[in-house]
């Protein structure tokens, strides 16, 4: 399902937090703004992508997207500014592609991320981040620059 690069504005309906089968979900580079709906926590396991860079939402992140443990890609850049970066997404086992930048994000990175042995591409750069990184982005072996 994939929307993106388009001039739509308004918000993610609640309702395609429902749809089964989904396995890419892509509303990118548009005008949306509103809430990210926690209901996108409930999409099919199956899901293996979630894009929704570049819009303008709530600086709210919903810990529901924790849920979504097929994620392989999850591309949040530029599209929720100020929010405080939920731990939840620091415990998604299969996700290789995390990118968080642009976003002023606050909080920590999580020692959670731990569990993310496959990830090999975190992007977190030009946000409100504070804290100690945590020692355990030393075992993410696969990770690259």
């Amino acid at each position: 399902y994939d929307m993106g690069i388009n001039q739509f504005d308004g918000t993610i309906h609640p309702a395609l937090g429902f749809r089964t089968g989904l396995t890419y979900l892509a509303v990118e580079a548009n005008h949306l703004t509103g809430i990210i709906p926690t209901e996108l926590g409930f999409l099919s396991q199956q899901l293996t992508a979630l894009e929704l860079y570049e819009n303008m939402f709530d600086p709210t992140i919903p810990t529901e997207l924790g849920h979504l443990t097929s994620l392989i890609l999850l591309d949040m850049e530029n599209c929720t500014h100020g929010a405080l970066l939920p731990t939840e997404l620091f415990a998604l086992p299969n996700l290789t592609d995390l990118y968080l930048f642009d976003n002023q994000l606050r909080g920590t990175i999580p020692t959670e991320i731990a569990a993310m042995t496959l990830l090999q591409y975190l992007l977190a750069n030009n946000n409100d981040m504070s804290g100690v990184i945590p020692s355990e982005l030393g075992l993410l072996t696969d990770l690259r620059e």
